[in-house]
């Protein structure tokens, strides 16, 4: 469970971390840390925070004191300003202290986490609503310059969390195996019936923010900006792919508004790289900076454009794959969504997360470096591709189906 309350001291970087911190963070009152160390902790790639592996000695031996765990922080790059304007790092830290506790997945255990008060939930729905109503050429000129324009505060995060020793987890850039997919798309599943149209989606902080994106009108100017040149770079992109991001631009407002209906509590960010697989054959779930509320689609549609390879096959994976979550779905007892519908909201969602690459390319810079080479391959280009075959042949609808907002 996670520490409530203001403290006077937040490290905001791994060599801040002090013997006395930590002891009065993780210790039983008694106990006190001698000496630890920091290292990379494996897995993952750290767009929006600094994640860190922290081994600690203690001066006495007690299986309740923690040995290993993970320290996240946030970022010191350029992408701060805009992961604050989504809330990932407090997002993270509200789940933990509310709506993880009831999570029927394993998940990371929080020993700590802490944050400086920011906006209240009205100021900020204040706050999107100008940027909104903002006119075009403004919004394109920030859209080039968003990392510099868009400033990050001076609020301090930290959160600490067990270690999960000897996990398996596949990269963005590397093939997934299919046992894997369909164990996420089974344990995302048993997560969406939990929080099946439960009321505290409208109440928790944790699910205060939009599922898509808080600032359409960013969205839209990025992709007036680079969508020529998105198309330019990328041979794979064709006319039909066009004509379906483009729909996604014509009636972003719209899409964003359908894919913030609240069935259920969401992930998020359901990548392969966030799904630990153990030898036992659990799987751990990590990162819950983007939580929020919507409709499962969501969920899963990022899962398989971030799983599925590309290729003539793409589609019938998706579509058999779509089954399986569904059947999970059912079996769960989750009646009123039904397998049209969820397929349907799987096209909104590849459709607006096409759309969406065009600007993260730009923005979010950064990738995996797999072969220890020092070449980074660049995760925006690799999701873009996954993304292309999987693209509706037609346009979806947005006529209301299960349920109202």
């Amino acid at each position: 469970m996670a520490k409530r309350g203001l403290a006077e001291f937040i490290p905001q970087r791994p060599e801040q971390l002090t013997n006395e911190w930590l002891t009065a963070t993780l210790g039983n009152g008694s106990a006190r840390v001698t000496g630890f160390t920091t290292d990379a902790p494996g897995s993952g790639v750290g767009f929006s925070g600094i994640t860190t592996k922290v081994t600690i000695e203690w001066d006495r031996d007690d299986d309740a004191l923690p040995r290993e765990i993970v320290a996240k922080f946030p970022t010191d790059s350029a992408h701060r300003g805009v992961t604050e304007g989504e809330g990932a790092y407090e997002r993270e830290i509200w789940f933990y202290q509310g709506l993880g506790a009831d999570m029927p997945l394993r998940i990371p255990r929080c020993h700590y986490a802490e944050m400086d008060p920011g906006p209240d939930l009205e100021k900020r729905r204040k706050s999107a609503r100008l940027v909104n109503r903002m006119p075009a050429p403004i919004a394109r000129f920030i859209a080039r310059r968003v990392n510099k324009l868009i400033r990050p505060t001076k609020r301090r995060y930290v959160v600490l969390m067990e270690y999960i020793a000897g996990a398996r987890v596949t990269p963005l850039d590397q093939t997934v195996p299919r046992d894997d997919i369909e164990a996420i798309l089974r344990a995302l599943a048993r997560m969406h019936a939990a929080f099946w149209r439960d009321p505290r989606l409208s109440t928790d902080p944790a699910t205060s923010y939009d599922t898509a994106s808080q600032n359409y009108t960013f969205l839209r100017a990025g992709y007036d900006l680079w969508v020529d040149e998105t198309f330019e770079r990328t041979p794979a992109l064709q006319d039909s792919h066009r004509r379906v991001m483009d729909w996604t631009q014509e009636h972003l407002p719209a899409v964003l508004e359908r894919l913030n209906e609240p069935y259920t509590l969401l992930h998020g960010d359901a990548r392969t790289d966030n799904m630990l697989f153990l030898d036992d054959g659990d799987l751990v779930m990590i990162d819950f900076g983007t939580t929020s509320s919507g409709p499962p689609a969501w969920d899963v549609g990022y899962a398989l454009s971030a799983a599925l390879e590309p290729g003539a096959d793409a589609r019938a994976q998706l579509d058999e794959l779509t089954d399986v979550y569904h059947a999970a779905l059912v079996a769960e007892g989750v009646t009123e969504y039904s397998r049209e519908t969820l397929g349907n909201d799987i096209d909104v969602v590849l459709g607006f997360l096409g759309h969406r690459q065009v600007l993260t390319a730009m923005v979010m810079k950064g990738g995996y470096d797999t072969a220890g080479a020092g070449e980074e391959t660049n995760i925006g280009d690799v999701w873009m591709r996954r993304i292309i075959d999987l693209l509706p042949p037609d346009q979806p609808t947005l006529e209301a189906t299960d349920g109202s907002r």
